[in-house]
């Protein structure tokens, strides 16, 4: 996708229905990782249970290999900050939904889950939503 002038492009979108189950090697990580977490830590839907960034993109890492693809980056964004960043510049529109300050944190966490429940239209709708 190519951006306008002063746009952030999107990358690919690649949806973590690919690698959902797919587990991720968490002795790569302190053992104490594994001890806080547990197992559920190892697949795609529990690398974000921590706020540990670092070590849920070396597990993001792992598990997207497991496409054939090896990312370039990987973007993990809370949305209390997103909901700060909205009440400096506003609502944002994309994916045909308009978020603010007041509702992305409940949109990101909930909402966003409830109206596109296959995994692959809601990371693109989350992905649209954090470039707009």
């Amino acid at each position: 996708m190519e951006a306008a002038a002063g746009e952030l492009a999107l990358a690919e979108v690649r949806p973590n229905d690919e690698v959902f189950d797919v587990p991720a090697d968490l002795a790569v990580l302190p053992p104490e990782f594994a001890e806080l977490w547990g197992p559920s830590a190892a697949y795609i839907w529990g690398h974000n249970q921590t706020r540990d960034y670092p070590s849920a993109a070396a597990l993001l890492r792992q598990t997207s290999a497991a496409t054939g693809t090896d990312p370039e980056y990987i973007v993990a964004i809370d949305p209390r900050v997103v909901a700060a960043i909205l009440e400096l510049t506003g609502p944002v529109t994309a994916a045909g939904v308009t978020i603010d300050a007041a509702s992305a944190e409940d949109y990101l966490t909930r909402g966003i889950y409830r109206q596109f429940p296959e995994g692959g239209a809601k990371d693109t709708a989350a992905s649209e939503l954090m470039a707009a």
